[in-house]
């Protein structure tokens, strides 16, 4: 799995991909691929959500459901 830095960069889907090393993650071998793919949407998804909302609830306690795993 990679993270390529940008939640808003254009991208697109592709064969092979060159990629920095720091960026990559193995997929466990407890998993489908399915799965793992399926990781980074919940991840980005959750973040996106905090990301728009952090300035009007600096300071505040914050309940994530789901949030320890």
């Amino acid at each position: 799995m990679i993270f390529q830095g940008s939640l808003i960069a254009a991208g697109a889907f592709q064969q092979y991909c060159v990629a920095n090393e720091d960026y990559i993650v193995k997929k466990p071998s407890g998993i489908t691929h399915e799965q793992a793919g399926s990781l980074g949407v919940a991840f980005l998804s959750a973040l996106d959500g905090l990301q728009h909302v952090s300035n009007k609830i600096n300071g505040a306690t914050v309940f994530i459901p789901g949030g320890s795993g």
